[in-house]
Protein backbone atom coordinates (compact mmCIF):
# COMPACT_ATOMS: atom_id res chain seq x y z
CA UNK A 1 0.00 0.00 0.00
CA UNK A 2 0.95 3.04 -0.88
CA UNK A 3 2.49 5.82 1.98
CA UNK A 4 0.78 9.14 2.26
CA UNK A 5 2.97 12.54 3.29
CA UNK A 6 1.90 13.76 6.36
CA UNK A 7 0.13 16.48 5.29
CA UNK A 8 -1.92 14.10 2.68
CA UNK A 9 -2.56 12.51 5.14
CA UNK A 10 -3.31 15.06 7.42
CA UNK A 11 -5.70 16.01 4.98
CA UNK A 12 -7.85 13.42 4.83
CA UNK A 13 -8.06 12.98 8.48
CA UNK A 14 -9.38 16.52 8.61
CA UNK A 15 -12.15 16.55 6.24
CA UNK A 16 -12.85 13.60 7.86
CA UNK A 17 -13.23 15.39 11.31
CA UNK A 18 -15.49 17.83 9.44
CA UNK A 19 -17.53 15.18 8.37
CA UNK A 20 -18.80 14.11 11.21
CA UNK A 21 -18.51 17.65 12.90
CA UNK A 22 -20.89 18.84 10.03
CA UNK A 23 -23.80 15.87 11.60
CA UNK A 24 -23.04 16.20 15.06
CA UNK A 25 -26.42 18.54 15.62
CA UNK A 26 -28.67 15.75 13.39
CA UNK A 27 -27.28 13.27 15.71
CA UNK A 28 -27.64 14.82 18.37
CA UNK A 29 -31.47 15.46 17.76
CA UNK A 30 -32.03 12.13 16.74
CA UNK A 31 -30.57 10.99 19.82
CA UNK A 32 -33.46 13.24 21.84
CA UNK A 33 -36.41 12.57 18.80
CA UNK A 34 -39.45 11.04 20.78
CA UNK A 35 -41.22 10.91 17.47
CA UNK A 36 -39.67 7.08 16.27
CA UNK A 37 -38.47 4.18 18.37
CA UNK A 38 -35.44 3.53 19.86
CA UNK A 39 -34.46 0.92 16.99
CA UNK A 40 -35.60 3.69 14.50
CA UNK A 41 -33.41 5.88 15.45
CA UNK A 42 -30.20 3.76 16.10
CA UNK A 43 -30.69 2.47 12.39
CA UNK A 44 -30.35 6.35 11.74
CA UNK A 45 -27.47 7.08 13.39
CA UNK A 46 -25.92 3.80 11.29
CA UNK A 47 -26.81 5.44 8.44
CA UNK A 48 -25.81 8.65 9.03
CA UNK A 49 -21.94 7.32 9.74
CA UNK A 50 -21.99 5.23 6.72
CA UNK A 51 -23.06 8.30 4.54
CA UNK A 52 -20.24 10.36 6.58
CA UNK A 53 -17.46 7.62 4.99
CA UNK A 54 -19.32 7.56 1.49
CA UNK A 55 -18.62 11.41 0.98
CA UNK A 56 -15.53 11.04 2.05
CA UNK A 57 -14.77 7.84 -0.33
CA UNK A 58 -16.56 10.10 -3.02
CA UNK A 59 -14.00 13.01 -2.86
CA UNK A 60 -11.33 12.64 -5.82
CA UNK A 61 -8.04 12.59 -4.06
CA UNK A 62 -8.74 10.47 -0.86
CA UNK A 63 -7.68 7.31 -0.70
CA UNK A 64 -10.20 4.66 -0.17
CA UNK A 65 -8.21 2.10 1.78
CA UNK A 66 -6.88 4.98 4.20
CA UNK A 67 -10.68 6.15 5.04
CA UNK A 68 -12.15 2.68 6.00
CA UNK A 69 -8.80 1.63 7.81
CA UNK A 70 -9.46 5.01 9.69
CA UNK A 71 -13.11 4.18 10.26
CA UNK A 72 -12.54 0.89 11.35
CA UNK A 73 -10.33 1.69 14.06
CA UNK A 74 -12.55 4.70 15.59
CA UNK A 75 -15.82 1.99 16.01
CA UNK A 76 -13.35 -0.24 17.25
CA UNK A 77 -11.29 1.53 19.76
CA UNK A 78 -12.71 3.61 22.55
CA UNK A 79 -10.70 6.91 24.42
CA UNK A 80 -8.34 5.56 26.51
CA UNK A 81 -9.23 1.75 26.14
CA UNK A 82 -6.59 -0.44 25.96
CA UNK A 83 -4.66 -1.29 22.72
CA UNK A 84 -5.96 2.24 20.94
CA UNK A 85 -2.52 4.20 21.15
CA UNK A 86 -0.75 0.92 19.79
CA UNK A 87 -3.30 -0.07 16.88
CA UNK A 88 -3.49 4.14 15.70
CA UNK A 89 0.31 3.84 15.76
CA UNK A 90 0.23 1.11 13.93
CA UNK A 91 -1.81 2.20 11.27
CA UNK A 92 -0.11 5.39 11.19
CA UNK A 93 3.60 4.14 10.71
CA UNK A 94 2.36 2.03 7.91
CA UNK A 95 0.49 4.02 5.65
CA UNK A 96 2.13 7.80 6.80
CA UNK A 97 5.38 8.72 6.04
CA UNK A 98 6.64 11.69 8.62
CA UNK A 99 5.54 12.75 11.55
CA UNK A 100 3.19 10.40 13.02
CA UNK A 101 2.60 11.94 16.79
CA UNK A 102 1.23 14.81 15.44
CA UNK A 103 -0.84 13.13 13.38
CA UNK A 104 -1.90 10.93 16.00
CA UNK A 105 -2.18 13.49 18.84
CA UNK A 106 -4.39 15.60 16.29
CA UNK A 107 -6.51 12.05 15.60
CA UNK A 108 -6.73 12.44 19.38
CA UNK A 109 -7.79 16.07 19.83
CA UNK A 110 -10.19 16.65 16.81
CA UNK A 111 -11.41 13.03 15.01
CA UNK A 112 -11.95 10.99 18.15
CA UNK A 113 -13.56 14.09 19.65
CA UNK A 114 -15.55 14.42 16.81
CA UNK A 115 -16.53 10.88 16.37
CA UNK A 116 -16.85 10.32 19.91
CA UNK A 117 -19.79 13.74 19.74
CA UNK A 118 -21.46 13.06 16.74
CA UNK A 119 -21.68 8.95 16.46
CA UNK A 120 -20.59 7.00 19.81
CA UNK A 121 -22.32 8.86 22.47
CA UNK A 122 -25.55 9.08 20.80
CA UNK A 123 -25.43 5.61 19.95
CA UNK A 124 -24.12 4.71 23.52
CA UNK A 125 -27.15 6.61 25.02
CA UNK A 126 -29.86 4.61 22.22
CA UNK A 127 -28.59 1.91 22.50
CA UNK A 128 -28.79 1.84 26.65
CA UNK A 129 -32.42 2.76 26.34
CA UNK A 130 -33.11 -0.63 24.09
CA UNK A 131 -31.26 -2.95 26.03
CA UNK A 132 -33.99 -1.80 28.41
Amino acid sequence: MKKFSYDEAFRMVSLFKGRFRHVRKETNALKNDDSTSYYERYKKLQEIEENCVNEMLNISEIDRNFILGLHNLLKSYKEAEPGRDEAYYDFLSENVEGNIKDLKEFMDSNLLAEYDHAITHPKYIIRMYLEN
